[in-house]
C-alpha cells in the first residue's frame, strides 16, 4: 500500500521537478546565448513564444516522465549516471537536432543549435540522476563472467553490429511513412528540404556511432531484466530523438507529426531491442545488473 502511494504522490512530483530542471535551463541558456551575440536558427522563424511555450512544458514533462525508468535501472556513482545521462541527453536533444536540421530543413548552425542544449540537458540530467535511481547496488557474478567471455574480436563485432543496425531501422520505418509525407519535403514546405538518400544513408551512419557512444555509457549501468531494459531505453530513445521534437513543432500539420512520431517509437524501440541483445546477457534477470554493467567500473 505504501508503494502504491508513494507512487501516486512522489513520483509525479519528481517528474515535475525534472521538468522544471530542464525549462530553467532553457531560459538561462537563451538568456547566455543572446548576450554573446549567438542566435540559435529555428526550422521557423515566425514561431509564436505563446503557442511555443506550452508545447515546451508538455515536451518537457513527457521528457522526464518516459527518461525515470531508464534512470530508475541504472547503477553506480551519482557524477557518472550524472555524465552519462547528460551525454545521451546532449547528443539527442542537441547535436542529433542540429545533423536533423542541416540536412532535412533549411536551417542551419550545428555549433548554435548544440550549445543552447548544453545547460538544459546538464541541470535535466542532473534532477532525474538524483531522483530517480535503482535501490540496489553492486553487479553481480553474471556481469562479471558475461563481461568476461567477451574478447576483444567479440566485442569489434557487437559495436560494428550496433552501428550498422540504426541506419538499417531508420531507412525500413521512414520508407513505411514516406509515400505520406514525402510531399511536404519535395516542395520545400515549412522550411523542410528532401537530400539525396546517399546523404541520409551517410548521416545516419554518423548519427548512429554517435548514438551507439552514449547509449553504451547508459546501458554499462542498467540493471534489471532485457524487457525492462528494453522498455527503459526505448522510451527513453524515442523521447529523446523524436517526441519532444515534434511536441514542439506546432506548426507543422498534425497529420505529419503523429505520422513521424510512429515512425520513430517503432524505430526506437527497434534500437533498443538491437542494442539489449547486443550487450546484455541473455540470462538477465529484474534481480541482476546488466551484462555491461562492470565496464563501468573498467574506464
Amino acid at each position: 500500500m505504501k508503494t502504491v502511494v508513494r507512487t501516486i504522490t512522489v513520483v509525479p512530483l519528481k517528474v515535475v521537478v525534472c521538468a522544471a530542471a530542464y525549462v530553467l535551463g532553457v531560459t538561462f541558456s537563451g538568456i547566455a546565448l543572446t548576450k554573446l551575440g549567438i542566435q540559435v536558427p529555428s526550422a521557423n522563424e515566425r514561431v509564436d513564444p505563446e503557442k511555443l511555450m506550452p508545447c515546451l512544458l508538455l515536451g518537457s514533462l513527457l521528457l522526464s516522465a518516459m527518461v525515470a525508468p531508464l534512470a530508475g535501472l541504472m547503477r553506480g556513482p551519482y557524477v557518472r549516471r550524472w555524465a552519462a545521462l547528460f551525454a545521451l541527453a546532449l547528443i539527442c536533444l542537441g547535436l542529433n537536432t542540429a545533423i536533423e536540421a542541416a540536412i532535412f530543413t533549411e536551417v542551419h548552425g550545428i555549433f548554435a543549435l548544440t550549445a543552447f542544449q548544453v545547460l538544459p540537458a546538464l541541470l535535466f540530467s542532473a534532477a532525474i540522476s538524483l531522483l530517480f535511481r535503482s535501490r540496489r547496488d553492486g553487479t553481480t557474478a553474471t556481469n562479471q563472467r558475461f563481461l568476461s567471455e567477451l574478447s576483444g574480436r567479440r566485442w569489434a563485432l557487437r559495436i560494428a553490429l550496433a552501428v550498422s543496425a540504426f541506419p538499417i531501422i531508420y531507412y525500413a520505418f521512414g520508407m513505411m511513412v514516406a509515400p505520406f509525407v514525402i510531399e511536404y519535403y519535395r516542395q520545400g514546405q515549412f522550411g523542410l528540404t528532401l537530400p539525396p538518400v546517399k546523404v541520409i544513408i551517410s548521416v545516419q551512419l554518423l548519427r548512429s556511432a554517435l548514438y551507439m557512444l552514449c547509449s553504451l555509457a547508459v546501458l554499462t549501468m542498467a540493471s534489471g531484466s532485457r524487457r525492462r531494459q528494453v522498455l527503459g531505453f526505448g522510451l527513453a530513445f524515442y523521447v529523446l530523438t523524436g517526441l519532444f521534437g515534434m511536441i514542439q513543432a506546432y506548426w507543422l500539420p498534425t497529420g505529419m507529426r503523429l505520422l513521424h512520431g510512429a515512425e520513430i517509437l517503432g524505430d526506437s524501440m527497434a534500437y533498443a531491442v538491437v542494442m539489449t541483445a547486443l550487450f546484455t546477457p541473455r540470462t538477465g534477470s529484474a534481480r541482476t545488473a546488466s551484462p555491461v554493467a562492470l565496464s563501468a567500473a573498467h574506464c
